[in-house]
């Protein structure tokens, strides 16, 4: 005599339907999903780290070519000073110049009127002199007219000296003035070099932040796809979860019908025998079962009609040995 209480018709049912065998294959695929879960989620993350990276590059960059620009402004508004400096200077120069032409023609005109007067005193020699003497009303004013002939050539050659000293000083001004305006050449020209490179590294730079822009587009496409498809797996994994538990929950209402069948059976069995320890045990379960008790206390009585189902067969076998 066997000690299997659950076998029968309900058994080739359940291997029609819902098994151990399709519910563990669904569990592995659930695990597969969720390795595949899991190596999405890491390039989400992978990606998302890139997209940030990008991003700090990008704001760093946008910083460095305001920093730029704020130099660059600062060069412009140097050059600008720069370029009214040498205006000014080019006004001095303007005025300076025309001060030179004066004391030039000053100097000039005043050195031909004092070569007149040396030519005409040459010219008349000892007779000019004696002119002086014959004009003159007395000795005294002889006198006067001969110092005032000396005091005039001795003016002519102050005049003429005080002359070149001024033109000197002019020349001389206007020289360290187009020095300074070279000097303020050359400086307008540095800052305006410095300013070109300024401006081909805002252009260098602007570009590697439109490079950027272009990255983190193309990421955020790449980000996208990548929540898509985790997103999909999720939900597969969810759907193959829900499907596991709802065979599992077949299953168990597969095996309580069988269950349910077998004792019913045996309790048949028991009564038409007279084994009534065993018919109420079998009994108990199956007003149970039919009852949909706790799944945990059918199983303990199902537990208690095994066994006293295979005490009763020890016994009867006992018996019948004898």
């Amino acid at each position: 005599m066997g000690t299997s209480l659950f076998a029968g018709p309900a058994q080739e049912l359940h291997a029609e339907t819902v098994t151990e065998e399709s519910i563990k294959e669904k569990e592995s695929q659930i695990e597969d999903a969720k390795k595949q879960q899991e190596s999405l989620k890491q390039n989400v993350s992978d990606i998302q780290a890139m997209q940030d990276s990008l991003e700090a590059s990008k704001s760093s960059l946008e910083t460095y070519v305001s920093d730029l620009d704020s130099q660059l402004n600062e060069i412009q508004a140097k050059i600008d000073d720069l370029k009214s400096q040498i205006e000014d200077k080019e006004a001095e120069i303007d005025k300076t110049q025309t001060e030179l032409e004066e004391a030039e023609a000053t100097q000039k005109a005043q050195y031909e009127a004092m070569k007149k007067r040396i030519r005409f005193i040459y010219e008349k020699g000892n007779t000019y002199y004696v002119e002086l003497l014959l004009k003159a009303s007395s000795f005294g004013d002889m006198l006067n007219k001969a110092y005032y002939v000396n005091e005039l050539s001795e003016y002519d050659q102050r005049k003429l000296e005080e002359y070149k000293q001024q033109t000197q000083l002019v020349e001389l001004t206007k020289q360290a003035l187009e020095e300074e305006q070279q000097t303020l050449e050359d400086a307008k020209s540095a800052q305006e070099e410095e300013e070109n490179n300024m401006q081909t590294l805002i252009a260098d730079k602007t570009a590697e932040i439109t490079s950027l822009e272009g990255q983190i587009a193309d990421s955020e496409a790449d980000l996208d796809d990548a929540e898509s498809a985790l997103n999909q797996q999720t939900s597969e994994i969810s759907a193959l979860e829900a499907s596991v538990a709802a065979d599992k929950q077949a299953l168990a209402a597969q095996q309580m019908e069988q269950a349910e069948e077998s004792v019913h059976t045996l309790k048949g069995t028991a009564g038409n025998l007279s084994l009534m320890e065993l018919f109420r045990r079998a009994d108990a379960v199956v007003k149970a079962i039919r009852k949909h008790e706790d799944m945990a206390d059918i199983q303990s009585l199902i537990q208690q009609v095994t066994a006293s189902y295979e005490q009763t067969c020890a016994v009867l076998e006992k018996m019948l040995a004898e």
